[in-house]
């Protein structure tokens, strides 16, 4: 195993005001572990998260990604990086259907206004069959 981690966070701090989001967060995960970040709501997991992104700034401490650290680097990270939050929504009023409901089979999802829909019904109905 390398001995050089791909994350490394060593006493990553964020404060929004006066509250403390995260107080002296720190870990290392290696190439080939298998890491879960779990907790309970308001632990601090999708505000680590975001600042793993570059999308906001740590207060205080360290966090690195590929070697590269997260803030200043975060265009060079994002070429090796994908992410998609568990709470997206594509299109507005968009939900998962029910267990009892059925999209209905003359569309995609159930969503005339949806890019599916549209694009699916622009190019015929075999779209999704080639």
């Amino acid at each position: 195993m390398s001995t050089t981690p791909l994350l490394h966070l060593q006493h990553l701090q964020k404060n929004f005001g006066h509250f403390r989001a995260l107080k002296d967060v720190t870990f290392d995960v290696y190439p080939g572990e298998v890491f879960g970040f779990i907790g309970p709501n308001g632990a601090g997991k999708s505000t680590t998260i975001r600042i793993l992104l570059g999308l906001i700034r740590a207060s205080g401490g360290t966090a690195t990604l590929f070697g590269r650290p997260v803030w200043q680097d975060s265009v060079q990270i994002h070429q090796r990086l994908a992410y998609v939050p568990g709470d997206v929504y594509l299109w507005p009023d968009h939900r998962p259907a029910a267990p009892n409901e059925r999209p209905s089979p003359h569309d995609s999802n159930g969503y005339p206004d949806s890019p599916i829909w549209i694009r699916s019904h622009q190019e015929g109905p075999d779209l999704f069959q080639r």
